[in-house]
């Protein structure tokens, strides 16, 4: 290979990356946009009545900002399970608030804790993207 061999490597060799290098920046640039098309903010209104929730299940698109307002009718703690963890503590005839970003894909068991004991009352659906 000569100096012209040496030369039409070097250009296909920058060429190459060049290449990746722009598929990269598209592939970021689109990413990032779906990302952020799929964050919504949603509110959601929980009645906790009779030791029964309405609604029962709460479906929200993954990468959703959720607030929960919850209202009950009696003392407890509302928890949903499952990677979320989270415990909200009700007292009657106040709004007991939540939020938090929906990033596990899944049904996550809520349960409602009453003095000793542990009632599933739903569930939270968080649909993949």
């Amino acid at each position: 290979m000569g100096v012209r061999g040496n030369w039409i490597y070097f250009a296909v060799i920058i060429v190459v990356i060049g290449v990746i290098i722009i598929g990269l920046y598209v592939f970021r640039s689109y990413y990032s946009s779906s990302i952020q098309a799929g964050e919504e903010n949603i509110d959601v209104s929980i009645r906790i009545q009779g030791k029964k929730m309405f609604p029962d299940t709460l479906r929200v698109t993954q990468g959703s900002n959720v607030t929960l307002k919850i209202t009950s009718d009696v003392e407890a703690v509302l928890h949903i399970h499952g990677a979320y963890n989270i415990e909200i503590s009700l007292t009657p005839s106040r709004i007991s608030n939540a939020t938090f970003k929906a990033i596990y894909p899944g049904r996550h068991i809520i349960a409602l804790h009453i003095d000793h004991d542990e009632l599933e009352v739903g569930a939270l659906e968080v649909i993949p993207r």
